[in-house]
């Protein structure tokens, strides 16, 4: 295990005294009913049960109810992704309780043409002055919530910086008890311009007009056991080909950016990782826990195993309007002779704030966040006068600030390296699902810049 500090810690340890519920009303009663009462939804009402901390039947007190399950149902449902708007209606009887749930659907078919930067963020493609060259278009084909089940079908035709053909198909539930799921993800990629290497932790980029240097294949397939609300089990298999031109293997470049100087590599995986997330909202989350733990095993033309976990914990503070979160991620892939492609730690997956331009490689590593974020707009739906697509004409939003530090310790080769940055941010989330962050962060190099991201930091 790496030596990582752990000193700021205790900075952040008030952040997360629990805090109880208290009912100053003994009225313990029966959910005699649960009803969804939106008309003509696709989504099949048992979908959106099977979200709710309650069921009919049961016995519950009613300022729990209506002060905590109502509230955590919700957000289990906006984590679904389905919806725009999400409203549960109690109704109190003499000793029973009726529940109505009314929902406002996405619209859940996309042919969408894209434009997008192929680099691995926006602060990345930045450094290249936004190089036309260095986007990929094409057209997206996405259907949400098939036969109503939540299930997902995409299909992607791109070309530019990176050719690519792409089918995944995404089943949360295949069982009657919506326990038993599974996803599909197949993939070919082929570019013409290949990142060989790092100096002074900048990426070194090739590019031919002739040929395509680098080409791969991918095939992935998962099964997925869900038993309650929150806890996850995935079992998966991946095979990937990885083909090079020979231009690469030269000393020029890289020799060593497939294994044992070989121009293809082929790998086969089987993982297994089990995870708890009662996160209030997986994009922006306020409160919940979100922990993994995994491992898997590569077999092929090189033979190593991973092992890691993450660790999450999200809380409101006796503050008003504010919150914290904590987060610890640690990985190991216990063997100190990975090739290139495959040794890359901190800047593809795992990020540390105030890199965003630098690349780390090590075969094993830490990564340490915490944040402080305020509430400067609470959610609010906006009518959107000119929303010419009827589910998206009211729209939910919120803001918050926030302060941030994150560390990491990188062991690459036995050489141990240690990085931190640390900033301020506006975070705005649409929708329940689209986030928009603009930081200005700082790092240990006192290097320190505007970052633009829109995806969730942790």
């Amino acid at each position: 295990m790496l030596n990582f500090k752990f000193y700021f810690f205790s900075l952040f340890f008030f952040c997360f005294t629990s805090i109880g519920l208290c009912s100053n009303e003994a009225d313990t009663l029966l959910i005699s009913d649960i009803t969804v009462v939106s008309k003509d939804i696709k989504t099949k009402p048992s979908v959106i049960i099977r979200e709710l901390t309650f069921a009919k039947g049961e016995l519950i007190d009613w300022y729990v109810l209506k002060e905590h399950e109502i509230y955590r149902s919700i957000a289990n449902l906006k984590n679904l992704n389905l919806f725009n708007q999400i409203n549960i209606i109690p109704t109190r009887h003499e000793k029973t309780i009726t529940i109505e749930i009314e929902v406002v659907e996405k619209w859940y078919l996309w042919p969408i043409p894209f434009g997008e930067f192929a680099d691995r963020n926006f602060n990345q493609w930045s450094t290249f002055d936004f190089d036309p060259y260095r986007t990929n278009f094409g057209l997206y084909l996405f259907k949400y919530n098939l036969f109503g089940l939540n299930h997902t079908l995409k299909a992607t035709l791109g070309t530019g910086y990176t050719k690519t053909l792409g089918f995944e198909y995404n089943a949360p539930y295949i069982d009657r008890k919506k326990r038993f799921g599974f996803n599909i993800d197949l993939r070919t990629k082929a570019n013409n311009e290949i990142r060989y290497g790092i100096q002074d932790n900048k990426e070194q980029f090739f590019r031919s007009d002739q040929e395509a240097l680098i080409k791969r294949k991918s095939s992935r397939a998962a099964l997925v056991f869900r038993p309650g609300l929150y806890t996850r089990h995935e079992l998966s298999f991946n095979a990937v080909e990885i083909g090079i031109a020979d231009t690469v293997t030269t000393e020029s470049l890289n020799p060593d950016y497939l294994f044992n100087q070989m121009s293809g590599q082929q790998l086969a995986t089987v993982g297994y990782t089990i995870s708890y997330d009662n996160r209030n909202n997986k994009l922006f989350p306020l409160y919940g826990i979100y922990t993994t733990l995994g491992a898997s095993i590569t077999r092929g033309d090189i033979q190593y195993t991973t092992v890691g976990f993450d660790l999450n914990f999200y809380q409101p503070l006796p503050v008003p309007r504010m919150f914290s979160g904590l987060s610890y991620t640690y990985q190991d892939a216990l063997n100190q002779d990975l090739p290139y492609v495959l040794n890359k730690a901190i800047g593809v997956d795992n990020n540390v704030r105030g890199y965003e331009q630098n690349l780390f490689l090590g075969d094993q590593f830490a990564i340490m966040r915490a944040e402080l974020r305020y509430l400067i707009l609470p959610e609010k739906l906006y009518t959107l006068k000119y929303m010419p697509i009827k589910a998206y004409k009211s729209m939910p939003l919120e803001s918050y600030v926030s302060v941030f530090y994150e560390q990491a310790q990188i062991i690459d080769r036995g050489a141990q390296n240690e990085i931190y940055g640390f900033g301020i941010g506006l975070n705005t989330l649409l929708y329940y699902d689209k986030v928009f962050r603009f930081e200005y962060s700082w790092n240990h190099w006192n290097n320190s810049g505007l970052k633009i991201h829109f995806k969730k930091a942790f």
